[in-house]
């Protein structure tokens, strides 16, 4: 019975807690998705944008910058810094070289397959790179 307790507990917590959607410039969210909606929920946004009801599309989310699921683009950034997390002898939790990470996406579409929201890093967005995010790292969703 515990068991089938803290299966629904991890379900709750990880696949159907909200992910907080704004429009504009409000601070407050307009709504909260779950996890397990964000996908048709970013399809739903895209159709709005390519109807012209919207703009912009855009999420925060928290990338890997290091370790076995580091994404290929920051693997190029980091090869272009001639940086390699693995052998930083940073001191402690402090790496010895500082790297910018975006945490800002623009979405430019959704492979529903595979579950994942293909998009460009904000600070990239006049170049052609592209990221797969999962909805488990989408953290917030800004809508304009």
């Amino acid at each position: 019975m515990k068991i089938l307790r803290f299966e629904d507990f991890l379900n709750e917590s990880v696949y159907n807690v909200g992910v907080p959607v704004y429009r504009g410039t409000n601070f407050e969210p307009e709504m909260n998705i779950k996890r397990n909606r964000v996908i048709p929920e970013i399809q739903n946004f895209l159709s709005q944008i390519a109807s012209g009801s919207l703009t912009e599309l855009t999420v925060i989310a928290e990338i890997p910058s290091q370790g076995k699921n580091i994404t290929p683009y920051l693997k190029d950034v980091y090869s272009e810094l001639g940086y390699d997390p693995s052998k930083d002898k940073g001191i402690g939790d402090e790496p010895s070289k500082n790297v910018f990470v975006d945490s800002e996406f623009l979405v430019k579409d959704v492979d529903v397959e595979k579950g994942i929201i293909i998009a460009t890093p904000y600070s990239l967005r006049k170049k052609d790179v592209l990221v797969e995010l999962t909805p488990e790292i989408i953290e917030e969703i800004f809508v304009k």
